[in-house]
């Protein structure tokens, strides 16, 4: 089975590469060499294992032609399965490196999980404090903003209040003006109606005479 080499990131997190860069890169950076390690070891051993068998096959036709058939035949098979073992041996060793890259590269995830999840349960109370600051806060701005809301109002109402009673003031001061003008001009009318009467009294005394 063909094995494509990991990029060079991969099985690090954000978390490690921001906590400490240089040491990730450098795990990583050997993680893919032992991958690529291994990749090539199978690559070859594959190679040569194709490349035994087809030798095998050229080599029985071969002893057909030899007195000797069977003891040729079990010569070339011997040295078939000297050269199977060792590919089989160096594919066995590339899928040991391939387990224990992953095996790593899991803990590695798994170590840096326990962390973060370490990180935000040490951080709770401070996140808790902090909600409840901002709440604290969020009521205060209500607060204040319903207040304002409040004042204002009364404001309003103040004003209105004020204009009712300025207009209730130039109300009764007209109607004061106009009661005095009338007064006025009711006496005026008694008084010239008081003078005919002087006048006519006085007439007619004088045409007595």
């Amino acid at each position: 089975m063909a094995h494509r080499p990991l990029s060079l990131v991969t099985g690090l997190s954000l978390g490690c590469l921001l906590i400490a860069p240089s040491l990730c890169l450098a795990e990583a950076a050997d993680w893919d060499a032992r991958l690529a390690q291994a990749a090539q070891l199978r690559a070859d051993s594959e190679q040569k294992l194709q490349a035994a068998d087809a030798l095998l096959t050229q080599e029985k036709a071969a002893c057909q032609t030899k007195f000797q058939v069977n003891a040729c035949i079990n010569d070339a098979e011997q040295r078939h399965l000297v050269v199977r073992r060792e590919n089989r041996a160096r594919i066995i060793e590339a899928d040991r490196i391939e387990r224990a890259v992953k095996s790593e590269q899991r803990s590695a995830r798994m170590a840096e999980k326990a962390e973060r999840q370490a990180t935000r349960t040490a951080e709770l109370p401070t996140r808790a404090a902090q909600s409840d600051a901002e709440a604290q806060q969020t009521e205060a701005l209500r607060r204040e903003k319903l207040q304002g809301k409040e004042r204002d109002a009364a404001v309003r109402v103040q004003k209105k209040a004020e204009q009712q009673a300025a207009h209730q003031r130039k109300l009764a001061e007209h109607e004061a003006r106009v009661a005095k003008k009338k007064a006025r001009a009711e006496a005026k009318a008694a008084k010239q109606a008081q003078e005919r009467g002087t006048e006519a009294s006085g007439s007619a005394q004088a045409g007595g005479d």
